[in-house]
């Protein structure tokens, strides 16, 4: 996935629609294809919810004629796949900028420079950024804290993007879905956010080895969580988190982890030993 910059000159859009009950795909070819594609449906725009741009692999999405992102007003959800260079992502997000009604961003395997123009998206719900295991430097971000200014955000998926330690997020007071996924990570510190909002927390691909008791101690409302992939070695924490329903430790057999004493939790259930 991270050969796109090679060739950002030719790629496919493929445009979900969301009109109604009914959802419709379509692939358009060509470096233009955002604009073309908004200009053949003029008479449908406002019935445009949800738009997925992706160049398919192996290709990068160029932001060449892609001004008229701003016209679909009542967009609610976007997902940008493979963006080659940073100055094409600036140009994506400055667009997004001008959608009152979204509320989700998707951004996949792409080089972003920075998230300063998605904080002025105040609206925003859910954000993911998910960059593949192997991202280089040129992917990761630096500017990360600024994510304390979407106040209404309540989803929010970082997987690669780390260059040193996580970001203090503790301005997200609505947050209630966090994932956070790098092998470069080896602790969860307790300042890192209001733990006791979170409904479900993800540390799968990390190596971090324990969570600290403190956020344990705060996760009273934890219905999910996935240490999947992670160096945990001791999961007793686990009968702490009274509200848990759903518990993921995929390789856990690998660690030599012992999983028997999770049938003492209440809630306790039989995936939770599967691995």
């Amino acid at each position: 996935m991270f050969t796109r910059a090679a060739g950002c000159f030719m790629f496919a859009v493929i445009i979900t629609l969301s009109i109604g009950c009914h959802a419709i795909d379509r692939e358009l070819l060509g470096d233009s294809a955002i604009n073309d594609f908004i200009d053949s449906e003029s008479k449908d725009l406002d019935e445009i919810t949800e738009l997925v741009c992706d160049p398919g692999e192996d290709r990068c999405l160029s932001s060449s004629r892609y001004d008229k992102l701003g016209k679909l007003k009542n967009l609610e959800k976007i997902t940008l796949v493979g963006i080659g260079f940073e100055e094409d992502a600036q140009n994506f997000l400055e667009e997004l900028t001008k959608l009152d009604d979204l509320k989700t961003v998707i951004i996949k395997d792409s080089r972003i420079g920075s998230i300063d123009k998605l904080t002025e998206i105040k609206g925003l719900e859910e954000l993911r950024i998910i960059l593949g295991t192997y991202a280089t430097d040129s992917y990761k971000l630096n500017d990360l804290g600024e994510l304390n200014e979407l106040k209404n955000l309540r989803v929010l998926d970082l997987q690669n993007v780390f260059r040193d330690e996580l970001p203090d997020l503790r301005g997200l007071d609505n947050l209630e879905e966090l994932t956070i996924s790098s092998y470069d990570i080896t602790e969860l510190p307790y300042d890192t956010a209001n733990w006791s909002s979170l409904k479900y927390l993800s540390i799968s691909a990390t190596k971090i080895s324990s969570i600290d008791d403190r956020i344990i101690s705060e996760l009273t409302d934890l219905k999910e969580l996935d240490v999947s992939y992670s160096k945990i070695s001791d999961v007793s924490f686990v009968l702490e988190l009274p509200e848990l329903e759903v518990f993921t430790y995929k390789m856990h057999s690998q660690n030599e982890v012992d999983m028997e004493i999770l049938k003492d939790h209440n809630n306790f259930d039989e995936s939770w030993l599967r691995d």
